[in-house]
């Protein structure tokens, strides 16, 4: 049982990373003429959202694999 709500939370996790991804090109492709010291706490944002949601996939698949 635990594994299918894991494999469930991991899908939703690379639904939310891809939507914030998508996001991410968006605002680039926005303010793209703009300087990036104007911007940086959106994309840092952005970034960080998704490299949290890479770890934690990352941990859910080692925990899938020592199951």
């Amino acid at each position: 049982m635990v594994k299918y709500v894991l494999c469930l939370v991991t899908i939703l996790l690379l639904i939310i990373d891809t939507v914030i991804y998508f996001d991410l090109k968006k605002y680039i492709k926005v303010h793209e003429n703009e300087l990036v010291e104007n911007h940086m706490k959106g994309l840092l944002g952005r970034a960080v959202a998704m490299t949290v949601i890479s770890v934690c996939i990352g941990v859910i698949a080692i925990i899938l694999h020592i199951k």
